[in-house]
């Protein structure tokens, strides 16, 4: 296996979009490569809203990869004290990574998916789900030893195909004159499971209402996103990991912060890939 060709006299990286992997309505974006364009479909009278709504989901799934080095690469590895994981990097540096073994779980829409045995919000990384990554960078520092991939990592992104199975509905008590008001569970109730007077699968209800795994506009949702790269830091916006490439030995290594749904502090564990696959 040949190593990736690297070093200080590089002069460029290849930059392209990376788009998510989703199951629903996506146009790709004619100027860039393998992107998702924003969606602007509104009911009439709700376009603002809905705007307000899409506004850091959109500009996360629109973030550029800077990690051209890495194009059509595959590393597999472990995750501190969560098992497997892969980090899959196309031709067109879409890129994503894969906590788990075997391949990831297939959503229904009137279902749970990812927790269905365990308790949503306790997660920190969601076995079987698939992260799509945006806005990751590779840069090389002063020395030639320290060449770091930075990955960021929307915590709640394996639930945008499950999301995006689902159908908004209209707030049944709206706030006088906002009609624009729209979501799966406003008014949530357990034993039996209910949703706005609907009865509905438990662990559905648990993503929706506990987790808040979603996000809606008057026409489609999505999985909830709090931080793009390139905005304002803000805690617990998302799952970073900064990782060391070791061109010799073909590994990356270093550690990945994550958190659990339910509290306000950071779990930093370690992670190793290897590569695995090149064109």
């Amino acid at each position: 296996m040949k190593p990736l060709a690297t070093g200080l006299g590089i002069a460029v990286l290849l930059s392209a979009c990376a788009p998510d992997a989703v199951i629903g309505v996506a146009a790709i974006a004619a100027d860039c490569p393998g992107c998702l364009e924003e969606e602007t479909d509104s009911a009439p009278g709700c376009e603002s809203r809905d705007a307000e709504q899409r506004a850091t989901y959109d500009r996360w799934r629109t973030r550029p990869n800077d990690i051209g080095i890495f194009a059509g690469t595959v590393w597999k590895g472990r995750i501190a004290a969560e098992g497997a994981a892969t980090l899959t990097i196309g031709s067109d540096l879409s890129a994503e990574f894969y906590v788990g073994d075997g391949e990831p779980e297939v959503p229904t829409a009137d279902a749970g998916f990812l927790c269905e045995h365990l308790d949503c919000a306790d997660q920190p990384l969601f076995h079987g789900g698939v992260y799509p990554i945006h806005g990751a960078t590779f840069v090389i520092g002063a020395s030639e030893h320290d060449r770091n991939l930075h990955l960021e990592l929307n915590p709640l992104s394996p639930f945008d195909p499950w999301c995006r199975l689902q159908e908004p509905h209209q707030n049944p008590a709206p706030a006088a004159g906002d009609s624009c008001s729209y979501g799966l569970a406003f008014d949530a109730s357990e034993d039996p499971c209910r949703a706005d007077g609907q009865t509905v699968d438990c662990k559905w209800l648990e993503i929706v209402h506990d987790l808040g795994a979603c996000t809606c506009t008057s026409t489609a949702c999505f999985a909830t996103t709090l931080w793009a790269p390139g905005d304002p830091w803000i805690l617990l916006g998302s799952f970073s990991a900064d990782l060391q490439y070791d061109p010799d030995a073909q590994r990356l290594s270093g550690s990945i912060k994550t958190f659990q749904h339910k509290f306000t502090g950071e779990d930093t564990r370690t992670l190793d890939l290897w590569l695995v696959d090149e064109p």
